[in-house]
């Protein structure tokens, strides 16, 4: 009698473990059928249960279970639990039961699990940009790229590219600038959208004032896409701003030299000389439009050139006391004012926007009314009648 009730006994607590691990199926079965509060429930309980919860299987289970309810409530907390899980399922696998067996028994188990959270966890990425949870887009987006270097057996990190990407996009608009900067540059290396975004990323470090990450960002940009024009300008703004004049030529020059078709090099050099020598300035400029013609900006900073140049000239005038020299003085204030008039009504026909052409025309009223001020030409007059059309 006392044998039957050993096996008796036995059997029960087989049933009891048995009755445990479905409750993993069943939460499996809740999920299939969209019931994820009651996946969520069962799940719950088998982490609970001694029986279940040194299980790998439980673990993988609710990765996908929190996944889901992540995704449905929009929540960080849930998601981190994700990771967790699946830490967890991969360290019970690594350790094997109580006597040490079955060590790697899960993983087969654990690689389908990763290539589900795959699928899921892009899904949690863009219910969180949807839901402006930009942090909670980030990870998941980066346990994206986690899955799949999980799930494929030759991983390489430019499969992770858009990931990446949007993992620094979701840093960004969470002002999390260091995170930003750090998958921006990952991003880089994938080879995708590169030229786009280092400058992503020099703007993240000039957000945290990062002088040093900022130069070698625009640095490693202007080596790769040498003829990258925002890249080379953004490296220019750099040594500018911070007073490296000599270095920003250096680059420039060694541009100009790979490729001296460009009129953007030219245009970009001389926005450096105005700061140093404003003949060679004009002379870069001119070259830019002896390639372009019709190069906006260089047309429009002769002309801004030649009208401060008139502008110094009447100051300097403004302070003669001899007749004679005042005069010559104004005289060449008027034909150095002059020489602004062409390029920036050329400047205007060049305008490819509204918003451009409004700042040509605009520009082009005050070189005219002080170059003509009796409008003898009607310049200033048609400028104005363009300027009120558009405004």
């Amino acid at each position: 009698m006392k044998k039957i009730f050993t096996i008796l006994a036995l059997a029960s607590l087989v049933l009891s473990a048995n009755a445990q691990k479905a409750k993993i199926n069943q939460a499996k079965n809740a999920l299939i059928l969209q019931k994820v509060d009651d996946a969520k429930k069962l799940i719950d309980e088998a982490l609970e249960n001694e029986k279940t919860k040194t299980l790998p299987a439980t673990y993988l289970m609710a990765a996908e279970v929190y996944a889901t309810v992540a995704q449905k409530s929009v929540s960080t907390d849930a998601f981190a639990k994700v990771k967790q899980f699946m830490a967890t399922a991969e360290e019970l696998d690594a350790k094997g039961d109580a006597k040490g067996k079955g060590i790697g028994k899960a993983q087969k188990d654990i690689k389908k699990t990763y290539s589900t959270l795959y699928t899921k966890t892009q899904e949690v990425g863009a219910a969180g940009f949807d839901s402006k949870n930009y942090t909670l887009a980030k990870e998941a987006f980066l346990f994206t790229c986690v899955c799949n270097e999980k799930t494929m057996d030759n991983y390489n990190m430019a499969a992770d590219s858009l990931f990446l990407y949007n993992a620094g996009l979701a840093a960004w608009n969470a002002e999390e600038y260091e995170d930003a900067a750090v998958n921006f540059v990952k991003t880089f290396e994938t080879g995708y959208e590169a030229s786009k975004v280092i400058l992503f990323a020099n703007s993240c470090y000039k957000q945290l004032k990062d002088t040093v990450n900022m130069e070698k960002t625009l640095k490693m940009g202007f080596e790769k896409y040498p003829g990258e024009k925002d890249i080379l300008l953004s490296l220019i703004q750099h040594y500018l701003d911070a007073k490296r004049n000599e270095e920003a030529l250096i680059y420039l020059n060694e541009a100009i030299a790979k490729d001296s078709s460009n009129p953007m090099f030219f245009f970009a050099r001389g926005c450096l000389n105005e700061k140093i020598n404003k003949n060679d300035a004009i002379a870069d400029y001119n070259k830019a439009l002896e390639l372009d013609p019709k190069h906006y900006s260089s047309l429009y900073n002769l002309a801004i050139i030649y009208y401060n140049m008139g502008l110094d000239l009447r100051n300097d005038a403004s302070n003669e006391r001899d007749d004679k020299k005042y005069a010559e003085l104004m005289n060449q204030v008027h034909e150095t004012m002059l020489k602004s008039k062409p390029y920036i009504e050329r400047a205007v026909e060049a305008a490819t926007t509204k918003e451009i052409k409004i700042e040509a025309l605009s520009t082009m009223k005050t070189i005219c009314y002080n170059v003509d001020p009796e409008d003898k030409d009607g310049k200033w007059m048609w400028a104005k009648q363009q300027l009120d059309e558009l405004q």
